[in-house]
């Protein structure tokens, strides 16, 4: 079982679309006697077969030392997927150089920071494929201007809000990596389409226990709705082992708790004039896989109801971004239940502490993620396990969606 704490940091293009996973590592794991079996450990997950599809849409950057390039690139890689961004080097011999420019030529992808002096940059760039700029670092715009070449990628680092975001926007620079995605709001002048209106009020019916009559006079009332439920229910994700043909078979198939997840979900893909970035689909999918796989850890006892009730927490921990209210305010209208408010409003309870984790892994505070270890009486290794299982479910489900 993977021991080392990796947090799956995604790479966006200009428009939140994703392109690419940074891995980051615990760097209080990364002595030099075993950096290489952490940097292959960190790896093997995306190198299975289920992750394939992975693999083959995203670029997967991981930092190395000098050591790994010389002497432990596995020739089995897929050299052209994996980015390998150098680790900061005190002196860079001409044997590194030699190694740098046999690998490229052999089409691997390499990158470097701009923690290298101006001379190491100037000797390195010739063999990378990206160099990484820290957008917010004085001299990064004279930086940029410097190095931009049509055969070299930039790519911006700690693009965690707007004026972040912005001012990439202002360099051009394309790839962006850095969690800007979860500030962004929607247009205040803009009305929400009705559609998610209508969501809300479908996510009312199934708390309240109401009769599948009333539930499906809801979809009725809404053919858009319906079409994009029933696209997603018989997509393989689900796994429900037969078409469903109409929305009340959708709920006598699947049940109630089934399509609330799936409701859940539309209020972030509902096509609109309000365009949110596809990374805070993602991100919400991701956080609600992981956290209901954690669930079954951490209460090996708990009930099916217990579990969905994580995954709700998860796919509405970004809700409030998405409707431009409250937090308190989304909760009370989608009379939510009090573990749910409590996790979502306060960080409380089971549910809270899985929220807090997936959020303390996805910005690589290795601190709290230990942390939350010990709370909930886990391992790394089981953390580890489910936070792989949850980026290849989430792919497949945004495989199978029409959300661009």
């Amino acid at each position: 079982m993977q021991d080392v704490l990796v947090s799956y940091q995604p790479i966006t293009d200009e428009h939140s679309n994703m392109v690419g996973i940074a891995l980051v590592i615990d760097e209080t794991q990364m002595e030099v006697n075993n950096h290489s079996q952490n940097v292959m450990s960190a790896l093997s997950p995306l190198l299975r077969p289920e992750s394939n599809d992975l693999m083959t849409n995203y670029k997967i950057f991981i930092k190395v030392n000098q050591l790994f390039l010389m002497n432990d690139v596995n020739a089995t890689l897929p050299m052209d997927r994996i980015v390998f961004e150098l680790d900061e080097c005190e002196f860079i011999l001409p044997a590194l150089l030699n190694r740098l420019s046999a690998l490229s030529s052999s089409g691997y992808c390499l990158a470097t920071g701009t923690q290298a002096t101006s001379d190491q940059l100037v000797t390195l760039i010739p063999y990378m494929a990206f160099v990484k700029v820290n957008i917010n670092d004085d001299d990064s715009y004279r930086l940029i201007q410097a190095l931009r070449s049509p055969s070299l990628n930039i790519l911006a680092t700690d693009v965690n809000d707007d004026k972040d975001k912005s001012r990439a926007d202002l360099l051009s620079i394309k790839f962006l990596q850095g969690r800007y995605y979860q500030e962004m709001k929607v247009n205040l002048n803009k009305e929400l389409p009705l559609s998610v209106h209508t969501i809300l009020e479908v996510i009312a019916e199934l708390n309240s226990d109401g009769c599948d009559a009333r539930l499906e006079g809801f979809f009725r009332e809404n053919p858009a709705l319906s079409l994009q439920m029933l696209k997603m229910v018989n997509s393989a994700a689900i796994g429900a082992g037969k078409e469903i043909s109409s929305i009340r078979h959708a709920i006598m198939i699947l049940g109630r708790g089934q399509i609330m997840r799936w409701l859940q979900v539309m209020l972030y893909v509902i096509d609109s004039h309000v365009k949110m970035p596809t990374m805070l689909l993602y991100t919400v999918i991701w956080r609600a896989k992981f956290m209901e796989l954690m669930s079954t850890q951490c209460n090996h006892h708990g009930s099916i109801v217990h579990h969905d009730a994580v995954f709700i927490t998860g796919i509405l921990s970004l809700a409030d971004m998405l409707l431009n209210e409250t937090m308190e305010s989304i909760v009370i209208k989608m009379s939510l239940a009090k573990t749910i408010q409590d996790a979502l409003l306060n960080r409380t309870g089971l549910a809270g502490d899985l929220l807090a984790l997936s959020e303390a892994l996805e910005a690589a505070e290795f601190e709290r993620v230990a942390n939350y270890s010990e709370k909930l009486h886990t391992s790394k290794g089981v953390i580890m396990a489910c936070q792989n299982e949850a980026l290849i479910w989430t792919h497949q489900v945004l495989s199978h969606m029409d959300y661009t």
